[in-house]
């Protein structure tokens, strides 16, 4: 891997972080020699640490003091790794330590590590064909100053419900749908990277959606603004539950990765994979693996893992039918204040989609891995942090906060006249809001900024 090799100067080195203290301040006492089968991080031994790494077959990539660590960091997390390594850095003393992603990259791990541990494919599976209803129902919309909904709700399903289950029973489904796409379908080597490469710490398609439906849900009834805020938020809650369920299957499936860094690249890569949900949905199942265990009567079956998993596509296919056909009977919507419209439409779309797609995901169940687990090294573990995936325990961690490589400004062709630019929308804008205060202090309700 090639990289930019510099001096690093008193003012660059600010930018590097180590992990409990500041390194523009004084240094904290010097630890123990710490040994890891002979390998020590005291002064001066980096080198030696290295050198033993690479004896027992791990891959290290390694920085040196008077390297540029910024522009190493660019070219290790906008490219994708296969296999496991590391990535160390050795100060000008010697010291050897791991480099992570700070930044908020270690919350982001949490957090999707929370939502991918609790997530349950069969309960989007099961949802989607109401997300069917909701958007067939739009067919309804219109935007005549004389509209006025028929049914209550207009579109089968109350926004508000549908705040609940985005927001609340789908909570782990539809967090960070985003993210899982980076590391599953773009190859982004760990959360780090993905932080490092596109700064991207909030779940923007999961706030939208949970916006529209909140909107919704207090908008006047009868109103078009709420059916149409409705149908928005519905159909970007599906878009977010096809994508979780697409990049699961595309990383199961072994599809090459999308690891392009175009600017269309990251909209390219969820839309593929909210392709890949379409196409594949009972793939991106948690319990639909290619393996299976020595007491499962398929294991000595050469094929075993991929017979097992088309039985698991089975029972989750006809889950999620039954569950569609009861919605359908009339005693059942009238329970639960369902209230579907152009049910036939809606009936022969999902059928069609129902049909294809568990055979499409029965057809692929044989490029399932069949292995029971992934072998690692011994010297390493898994840290997301980290902008290659893995660090070695035993050495101390650098963080690196990715704000710190800064960034070129909007209008670098300007210069001073974009200062001057700036000053005149701030007291243009301040200006309009102050005089839209002054009318209304004196009597005028209507009043718009424009109208200055």
């Amino acid at each position: 891997m090639s990289y930019i090799e510099s001096y690093v100067s008193d003012d660059e080195e600010d930018y590097v972080e180590t992990q409990g203290y500041d390194r523009r301040g004084p240094p904290p006492p010097q630890p123990p020699a710490k040994s890891m089968n002979g390998s020590v991080y005291g002064v001066g031994n980096g080198p030696s640490i290295i050198m033993e790494l690479r004896n027992v077959g791990v891959n290290v990539l390694s920085i040196e003091s008077n390297s540029d660590i910024l522009s190493y960091l660019d070219a290790v997390a906008t490219e994708m790794l296969s296999g496991e390594q590391c990535l160390l850095y050795t100060d000008g003393s010697g010291k050897t330590f791991n480099v992570v992603v700070s930044g908020g990259a270690e919350g982001l791990t949490a957090t999707y590590n929370s939502a991918k541990g609790t997530y349950s494919g069969i309960a989007v599976a099961i949802f989607l064909p109401f997300v069917a209803r909701v958007l067939v129902s739009t067919a309804n919309l219109s935007f005549s100053s004389n509209y006025e909904a028929v049914q209550a709700p207009s579109l089968g399903l109350n926004p508000g419900f549908l705040f609940c289950v985005f927001g609340v029973i789908l909570a782990s489904e539809t967090s960070q749908s985003w993210l899982g796409m980076s590391l599953d379908v773009r190859g982004c080597n760990s959360v780090g990277a993905h932080v490092w490469r596109s700064n991207m710490l909030a779940d923007y398609p999961r706030y939208t959606s949970l916006l529209c439906l909140a909107l919704a849900w207090f908008a006047p009834f009868g109103t078009s603004t709420r059916d149409f805020l409705t149908a928005l938020g519905t159909g970007i809650g599906g878009a977010i539950l096809l994508s979780s369920l697409g990049s699961r299957a595309w990383k199961k499936l072994g599809i090459p990765c999308i690891d392009k860094d175009a600017f269309f690249a990251p909209g390219f890569g969820y839309l593929m994979s909210i392709l890949a949900g379409v196409a594949f949905p009972f793939v991106g199942l948690r319990s639909v693996t290619g393996g299976c265990g020595e007491n499962d009567d398929d294991y000595q079956h050469p094929h075993g893992g991929a017979r097992r998993a088309r039985q698991l596509v089975t029972i989750a296919a006809v889950i999620v039918a039954v569950v569609f056909l009861l919605t359908d009977v009339v005693q059942v919507q009238a329970v639960f204040g369902f209230s579907w419209t152009h049910q036939g439409a809606t009936n022969l779309s999902v059928g069609l989609w129902w049909i294809l797609s568990t055979v499409a995901s029965l057809a692929v169940c044989s490029r399932l891995d069949s292995s029971l687990g992934e072998s690692a090294q011994p010297f390493l573990v898994r840290d997301e942090t980290s902008p290659v995936g893995f660090i070695v325990p035993s050495l101390p961690k650098i963080a690196i906060d990715p704000t710190y490589r800064g960034r070129p400004p909007l209008l670098s062709c300007c210069g001073a006249i974009s200062d001057i630019l700036s000053a005149v929308i701030v007291v243009a804008v301040g200006a309009s809001i102050i005089w839209m205060g002054i009318k209304q202090i004196g009597g005028e309700e209507d009043v718009m900024p424009w109208d200055l």
